[in-house]
């Protein structure tokens, strides 16, 4: 309806990852952030539940630390990148 719109590719990108195709989310979410939408970090955070999913765990600690940067008041990326990188930490 309105492609130019990152919000659009957000909830797209939450049907995908709800539907475990964490590829094509990543993909949605990647295309809201380069269109740019108001609540950035809400994307660069989903994008990054995806990414952990697909194993991708340096990508995912990316998003994680912008979706932090974005919104520094936001305690559930600094919540999920503790215990990321706990998770990697025992893994070593």
């Amino acid at each position: 309806l309105a492609p130019n719109h990152g919000e659009i590719y957000v909830n797209r990108g939450n049907i995908f990852f709800m539907g475990q195709a964490y590829d094509q989310a990543v993909t949605e979410y990647s295309q809201a952030i380069a269109l740019g939408l108001v609540k950035k970090h809400i994307a660069h955070f989903n994008r990054a539940l995806a990414y952990e999913k697909m194993k991708e765990y340096g990508k995912a600690e990316a998003d994680y630390r912008t979706a932090i940067e974005l919104s520094p008041q936001w305690d559930q990326p600094k919540a999920k990148l503790q215990t990321l990188q706990e998770r990697q930490a025992k893994d070593t």
